[in-house]
This record gives C-alpha cells, sequence and structure tokens, in this order.
C-alpha cells in the first residue's frame, strides 16, 4: 500500500477517462439490453388494403408480428363483425384506407378533411395457411377509447366507445387479449376495432398492435416490463442520491436540480409503457392523468433550465433564463385552468417552446465545448444523444421515420452522463483538496524547521564546549531528522511505522538536550509490530504536547508514545501529564476558524478525515493531561 489516496481515488487523469470509459460502456450496454425497436425490414409482412397474407408465415417458427400496414378505416361509423356480413357496407365505394399506426388527423373522406376528434371503425383480414386457434394480441394506446374484435369474439376494450362526447369515455391502457378459434377449418381471421376520440387532440390507433403465440406476447410484455423497471429503479437511485448530495455539499446547487429531474422522469415513466398509471386507476377519467403528465413534463423542462443555470452561471443570461421559465409556468397555468380538450393544442405550442429551449442549451453547450470546460466531451456527449432522441421520437411521431432511439431511453443516457460527469467535478475537487493538504503541510514544515533548527543550534553549540561525545550524538540525531523531514514530499505517501518512529526519537533527542531533566520520554510500542503510517503524522502531535502541554509546567513533565495493534488496523496514543485544557479550548482545538494555536493538530485531523474518513480523538483536563488517539486502518 504506497499510496492510500491513489488506491482510493486515481488522479485526475485517470478519473476523466475512467468516467468517461464507463459512461460510454454503460450506453452501449443500454442500446444493447434494450434492443431498440429496429426498423422492420421490407421482408415483413405487411398489411395492404385491409388484408395481411400470412399464408408463409408461422407464430411458432417465425415469432409475434406487427399488423402494421393499411387497414380498412370507416369514418363516423361504429361497426361490429356482424356488420360486415352486409354488402353494403363492404362495397368497395364506401371503404377507405388508413396508416396504421397512424393518426386520423387531416385524412380525406369524402373530400373533407376530419379533425381529432370523433370516431370510427378499422377492419383488417388476415389469410393464413396455419389454424390460429390459439393467440395473443397486445395493444398500446389508441387515441382515446377503443373496442376490439377477432372474429366474432370481443376481446380487449379500453373506456367508453360513443358517437359523442357525453358518451365517451377515455382510456389509455396498455392491454393484452386471447382468441382461440372454435372452427379450425377457417384459416382467415378479421380483426375489427371501433375507436373514438372526443379530448381533442390526435386520433386514431398511435402504436403497432402485435399478434403472435399468447407465449410470445407475454414474452414481449416481460421484456418490456423489465425495461421499464431497470430504467425506473436506476433513474429514481440516482434522482435520490443527488438530493443526498445536493443536503451534503449545498453550495453545489446544480445537484438538486439534477436530482429532481431524475425524479421528474421518474414519475413521467409512471403514465407511459406497460404498468402506466392509467391501469392502476382505470376507473378514474383520464384527463386528470393527461394533465398530470403535460405538468410533469413542463416542469422537467423548468428543472433541465435551471440545471444548466446553476452548472454553468456565467453561460446562460439571466434574463432570457427567466423568461424561459415564466413562459413555462404560463403553460402550467393554462395546464391547470382549462379542460384537456380544449388546451390540447398547447401540446404543440410547448413542442415549439421545447425545442427553442434546446436549441438554447445546444448554445450554451457549444460555447462550454470551446472553453473547455471541465467535463465538456460529457456534456456534449449527453445533449447531443437527447437532442438526436428528440428528433427521432417527433419523426416516429409523425411515422416518417422509425428510429432507434426514443427520447424516454436519450434522456435516461443524457441521465447517466451527468453522473459521469459528477464523477469528474468530484474527482477534481479531491485532487485540489489533496494539493490543498500538501501545501498546508509544506508551509508547516517550512514553518517549523526555521526556529527549531536555531533552538537546536544553539543547543549543540552549547555542548561543543563541555561534552564532545554528546555533540557528535545531536549532529547525528539532526542529520537523522533532517534526511527524513526533506524526504518527506508526499503527504499521502505511507512509510513504515519504525521509520516514523525513528524520526521522532531524533526528534525528541534533540528537544530533550535542550530541556533536560524538564522532559520525560516513554515509548510503549512492541518490537514486533508491522504497520504502515501517514509520513510526518506523529510528530505534530508530540510537538504539540511538548509546547502546550510540558514546557508551561514548572517541573516538565512526560510524554508517552504508545501503539497498539488491533484488528485491521493500529491505535497510535500521544497522551502527556502536562497542564491539559479547558472545555473551551478543547473545543476550539479543530476549529479552522481558531486562529493562533493548534495548527498542526488541525493539520494531523484534516490528515485523517482526508485518508481514512476518521478524526483525532482528544481527551484532556485542565493540570492533569492531554491525551492524543488516531486510528489508522492497515
Amino acid at each position: 500500500m504506497h499510496n492510500i489516496v491513489g488506491r482510493i481515488v486515481p488522479r485526475t487523469l485517470g478519473i476523466k477517462s475512467t468516467a468517461i470509459f464507463l459512461a460510454s460502456c454503460m450506453v452501449g450496454l443500454i442500446l444493447l439490453f434494450y434492443n431498440f425497436s429496429p426498423a422492420e425490414t421490407s421482408s415483413l409482412p405487411k398489411a395492404s388494403k385491409g388484408i395481411l397474407d400470412l399464408k408463409g408465415w408461422s407464430f411458432e417458427r417465425d415469432g409475434k408480428l406487427s399488423l402494421d400496414g393499411e387497414w380498412e378505416f370507416y369514418w363516423n361509423k361504429l361497426l361490429t363483425p356482424d356488420d360486415f356480413k352486409n354488402d353494403a357496407i363492404i362495397n368497395p365505394s364506401n371503404i377507405s384506407y388508413i396508416k396504421v399506426p397512424g393518426y386520423w388527423n387531416e385524412k380525406k373522406v369524402s373530400n373533407s378533411m376530419i379533425t381529432g376528434d370523433g370516431y370510427s371503425t378499422y377492419r383488417l383480414t388476415i389469410h393464413s395457411n396455419e389454424d390460429l386457434k390459439d393467440i395473443s394480441i397486445k395493444v398500446g394506446a389508441i387515441f382515446s377509447a377503443y373496442k376490439m374484435w377477432i372474429g366474432n369474439k370481443e376481446v380487449l376494450h379500453c373506456g367508453i366507445v360513443g358517437n359523442n362526447l357525453k358518451d365517451s369515455k377515455s382510456g389509455m391502457e396498455s392491454l393484452i387479449g386471447s382468441y382461440k378459434n372454435e372452427n379450425l377449418d377457417v384459416k382467415d381471421i378479421q380483426i375489427v376495432i371501433q375507436a373514438s376520440n372526443f379530448i381533442g387532440g390526435k386520433g386514431g390507433i398511435l402504436n403497432s398492435i402485435y399478434i403472435g403465440t399468447p407465449k410470445q406476447i407475454e414474452t414481449l410484455r416481460e421484456n418490456n416490463l423489465m425495461k421499464e423497471n431497470y430504467t425506473s429503479a436506476i433513474t429514481i437511485f440516482m434522482g435520490l442520491f443527488y438530493i443526498l448530495v445536493f443536503f451534503i455539499r449545498r453550495k453545489e446547487k446544480y445537484t438538486l436540480y439534477l436530482g429532481m429531474l431524475c425524479i421528474l422522469i421518474f414519475l413521467r415513466g409512471l403514465f407511459l409503457g406497460e404498468l402506466s398509471i392509467y391501469s392502476w386507476f382505470s376507473g378514474y377519467n383520464p384527463e386528470i392523468f393527461f394533465k398530470i403528465s403535460f405538468l410533469i413534463l413542463s416542469g422537467s423542462l423548468i428543472t433541465l433550465i435551471m440545471y444548466y443555470d446553476k452548472m454553468f452561471p456565467f453561460e446562460i443570461n439571466s434574463l432570457l433564463k427567466n423568461i424561459l421559465i415564466i413562459i413555462d409556468v404560463i403553460f402550467n397555468l393554462l395546464t391547470l385552468c382549462f379542460p384537456y380538450r380544449l388546451i390540447y393544442w398547447m401540446v404543440y405550442c410547448f413542442e415549439v417552446f421545447a425545442l427553442i429551449v434546446f436549441i438554447i442549451l445546444i448554445s450554451v453547450t457549444v460555447k462550454v465545448i470551446i472553453k473547455k470546460v471541465e467535463g465538456y466531451i460529457v456534456i456534449a456527449l449527453g445533449l447531443s444523444i437527447m437532442f438526436l432522441s428528440a428528433i427521432n421520437d417527433t419523426l416516429s411521431d409523425l411515422h416518417i421515420l422509425k428510429g432507434v432511439l426514443s427520447i424516454t431511453n436519450g434522456i435516461f443516457i443524457y441521465l447517466l452522463l451527468q453522473a459521469a460527469l459528477l464523477c469528474i467535478k468530484y474527482a477534481n475537487t479531491f485532487r485540489t483538496n489533496e494539493l490543498f493538504y500538501k501545501a498546508e503541510l509544506d508551509a508547516l514544515q517550512a514553518q517549523i524547521k526555521p526556529h527549531f533548527i536555531f533552538n537546536v543550534l544553539n543547543t549543540i553549540i552549547y555542548f561543543t564546549k563541555k561534552d564532545a561525545d554528546k555533540t557528535h550524538t545531536l549532529l547525528l540525531d539532526l542529520s537523522d531528522y533532517l534526511r527524513n523531514h526533506f524526504n518527506f514530499r508526499n503527504t499521502s505517501t505511507l512509510t513504515d511505522l519504525n521509520d516514523e518512529i525513528s524520526h521522532l526519537k531524533s526528534y525528541l533527542n534533540l528537544e530533550k538536550a535542550r530541556f533536560g531533566e524538564k522532559l520525560k520520554v516513554v515509548f510503549d510500542i512492541p518490537s514486533d509490530i508491522s504497520a504502515k503510517i501517514p509520513v510526518f503524522l506523529i510528530q505534530p502531535i508530540v510537538e504539540n504536547a511538548l509546547k502546550h502541554g510540558i514546557l508551561p509546567k514548572e517541573d516538565g513533565g512526560t510524554v508517552k508514545i504508545s501503539v497498539i495493534s488491533v484488528t485491521e488496523k493500529i491505535i497510535v496514543k500521544i497522551e502527556d501529564d502536562g497542564v491539559g485544557m479547558s472545555n473551551e479550548r478543547l473545543e476550539g482545538l479543530l476549529d479552522d476558524k481558531i486562529q493562533g494555536y493548534g495548527v498542526g493538530v488541525r493539520n494531523v485531523n484534516k490528515r485523517l478525515k482526508n485518508l481514512f474518513g476518521k478524526s483525532l480523538k482528544i481527551e484532556s483536563k485542565e493540570d492533569i493531561g492531554t491525551i492524543f488517539i488516531m486510528e489508522i486502518p492497515q
């Protein structure tokens, strides 16, 4: 064990490289773990003109399949499977087609554009060579209520489908339905979906619908749950950790906002995925949760702005920051004051506002990169991933491009990279403190040497006239002391206990020659003990005992140095029978605000806390003496 600090925290360059490397590995593992929805290949069957041809497809052999493609679309009609037995309904002149997944907004029906509010029926016919006797189907969000049949059997419903606002009720659960084909002679099946939306915004089937064997669909759900739980657990843990760091170091307010951002992202995740909050409160009006979801999203944007402001306090204009926050607050107030269906249009305005905020943050990031602010590579990488994931989500939302990285996962990766950045900042802080303590110790040594050497030389001069052998011995002690003293270049380096004691004995021999019978020294150290301790750790305490304990006493006294080895540590005890200390002086001995005494003792205490996380223990009584105790792990 040559360098305790090197063992605990690598040097700054090593920490930066390690943090970036670990963050990159984490991003790579996440990409591998998530297996982000790769774009469907052209070889997979697609629905066309309301028909999905699966005659060459086997669910057992080829796996599950999304029902993406063109479905039959009947606007302002709520049809059941029985209705499609009517030839008038399925007359080609009455059929239009719509892409799934996709919105029905702005689709032309009877030469007129339709809006998000309304109701409709979707129909898909599946041709297969297999006996589809036991299949399952997984449905995500169909905005904002639906009912589904496979064959003539109703397998799923979410919310209440209606042809007006009064008779409809929204629902947004992710559900799984099952179907058993009673007639194995029938190879073709039809899927009919009624959907209605009267809360504003975009209506339609928003996500892919998957079909497969019960085991395949359940595995899909379990994989999604595992990913969501993994993300949620890490995000909430990071949030609580950052907030705890803030309470420990309140001046670093960016950790508070980063923690709040993590928690808000975690809460936002409760409104998405397999076990969304809509599933927990299916009997309640989901519009309430739509509002809460938007408020969380808006709050996340404010928190991100504040995080950047505290992280880079001189890079964001204060007036601009305040304007952005005011605009965000206005969005929140409108959300609270009006029904969701009246303010859904505001979501589009918020998306534009969020894009502006991202552009501003990107400009800040560019300035940070140009200035090469600490951790700028991690900052640039994190924001780039989050920005690209936002673009990907926008394009995917418009069904222009199906990318591989969603905004949720992009933000999650961004938060992990911020953890790497925090690691870099704290490593540099630790390194700065280490240098500070070393500089303080060097200053202390420089302070000791002049007056100590002056007094020792006067003592040696005194003995040159009286005792040549004594003079020779003192010169050897002074030589050993100075050699060891000047060799202590690194305050973090550990030395053998015997070498430290040898150095201490040289120092005490010189002091005993000076003060004679007034100073007595006792060593209680087992000869077989072997240990490592930080250099120059014991002498400042012994010197304090001499200067403030023994010498002020008229008839002097004794200093005892003892070492005890216990399980995985040694205990060093320095005790004197000097004048002792008052309680007030004892309390101020380790207080940096108190000047005039205790510099060496405070320095030793800082080093113990910095290296081992343990403080110097002090016991003292006036006219009885003082005991200093140090515990040093091995």
